[in-house]
């Protein structure tokens, strides 16, 4: 998952972009997370996605990636809250639907 290897990089390199490109990334899973959880096709843009088989994996990754990001946020903010309820939103669905 691509939040994973910019985080990864963010704890090698002080550059600051990797962390804020894993920030972005989070923000655009939330976005385009369906209501309750991200199990539906691995490709936002996919159109048929809605008709394929569920992607548990993904969801799984999202949610992961979710709380690292919150973890890696700095100062305690509305965005850091964001990310864990986003993970913990994936994480629940997991749970409940698998």
């Amino acid at each position: 998952m691509a939040i994973y290897g910019f985080l990864g990089a963010s704890r090698r390199d002080p550059n600051p972009l990797f962390l804020a490109t894993a920030h972005r990334i989070a923000d655009y899973a939330l976005e385009k997370s369906a209501a309750g959880c991200l199990c539906r096709g691995t490709d936002f843009a996919d159109e048929g996605g809605h008709f394929r088989s569920e992607d548990p994996s993904a969801a799984a990754m999202i949610a992961g990636g979710l709380f690292a990001v919150h973890h890696k946020t700095t100062a305690p903010s509305r965005d850091a809250a964001r990310y864990r309820d986003g993970g913990e939103t994936h994480r629940a669905s997991l749970i409940d639907r698998y």
